[in-house]
């Protein structure tokens, strides 16, 4: 074998080389970027896991504090669910109409009714018509005692 021989092939296997060593580059490259997208789309699922989970501890507490019987105190008032899933209050503006206020476990999500009562029951919260709100309803001072 000539050495022009040798050296053509030596040249063939670097770029031979070359060549797999960008495709392996590339492939890398590949492999780290789109390894976030995994893990990003975790952390979206845990925190839709999470919401949904303060959403219907929230409305559980709302539906929980329809069927208590109420103080007729014009305060707030609240009771939280034996195992602390979840607790509800009440603040009573008047003899006639009031707030319910569901709260999940964390606290971090909270839900509104406005109720109201009736004579005949005055210890028995009635949900008004298209009462439910995701903002508290009332002055804003007044939405979070207790």
């Amino acid at each position: 074998m000539k050495t022009s021989d040798a050296i053509i092939m030596a040249q063939q296997g670097n770029s031979s080389l070359l060549a797999v060593l960008i495709l392996f580059i590339m492939a890398s490259g590949l492999v780290h970027m789109t390894s976030h997208i995994p893990s990003q789309g975790v952390q979206d699922v845990i925190a839709d896991s999470r919401y949904y989970r303060d959403y219907y501890q929230a409305q559980s507490a709302l539906q929980w504090g329809k069927i208590l019987h109420w103080s007729e105190n014009l305060s707030w008032q609240c009771h939280t669910y034996q195992s602390a899933i979840f607790s509800v209050c009440l603040y009573r503006q008047n003899t006639r109409q009031g707030v319910l206020r569901g709260a999940s476990a964390n606290r971090q999500l909270m839900l509104w009714q406005r109720v109201f009562f009736t004579p005949q029951m005055p210890m028995i919260v009635h949900p008004e018509p298209q009462g439910w709100s995701d903002d508290c309803p009332v002055k804003s001072e007044l939405c979070y005692g207790h």
